[in-house]
């Protein structure tokens, strides 16, 4: 599947769960980012493309620059929000297959906060094993982390498939792709990755497995 595609999908399974969200529900918070309520993931997720669309990428992808979509399109209702993604989204998406290295974190953001608002809300996720794929392909940046570090690279095992390649450092079995891209982009608890199946002592390897800061509590979506 090609990253815009998957954007586009994330997109338009986004857009049909919040159609049909009551107040309540888009009140409720977001573990994976306590700042934010359900209704304000949509606003960062719109935004971000609006600004990618418009070129407004000066201090991306600071948390001050994803806060400014929050509260930029605050005061918009949910069907207007939803209107600018089906305005932006398309060239958003057209972006991404023009020069999908440049844009290659879009996809797994849109794809990584869908996951988000699902265990908010309770929903299962969505199973779409070529998504599900792409965003664990990001484990190729563990690699180049783990080299800067002076770090033999650890292998990952999903079943009978190696997800990455390892030079010396232990074996990590995930229970399925999904789960290594959940601990990739920071939607894990440290004690999570300590409990995954290690051949060898994790210590050295937590600093470099995740782009972001671990979850405080357990996370499950």
């Amino acid at each position: 599947m090609s990253p815009a595609a998957v954007y586009r999908r994330s997109r338009e399974s986004l857009t049909g769960i919040y159609a049909s969200l009551t107040d309540d529900r888009l009140a409720l918070g977001v573990s994976e980012t306590p700042a934010w309520t359900v209704r304000d993931v949509l606003g960062h997720v719109v935004g971000g493309a609006e600004d990618h669309v418009g070129g407004n990428n000066a201090d991306a992808p600071s948390e001050a620059w994803t806060a400014r979509h929050v509260v930029r399109l605050s005061t918009e209702s949910v069907p207007e929000v939803l209107a600018i993604w089906d305005e932006v989204g398309p060239r958003m998406e057209a972006l991404i297959a023009e020069d999908p290295r440049r844009w290659t974190f879009s996809p797994h953001d849109v794809w990584c906060h869908e996951h988000d608002v699902r265990s908010a809300l309770g929903l299962p996720r969505r199973d779409d094993d070529e998504a599900i794929r792409y965003s664990a392909s990001a484990v190729w940046l563990v690699q180049g982390r783990c080299q800067k570090a002076g770090l033999p690279i650890p292998e990952f095992v999903v079943g009978g498939e190696v997800a990455l390649e390892g030079t010396g450092g232990p074996t990590v079995r995930f229970p399925d792709l999904h789960e290594i891209g959940r601990v990739l982009f920071g939607r894990r608890s440290e004690s999570q990755i300590r409990s995954l199946e290690w051949s060898g002592d994790p210590e050295p390897y937590l600093p470099h497995l995740s782009f972001f800061a671990f979850q405080s509590s357990d996370a499950h979506g």
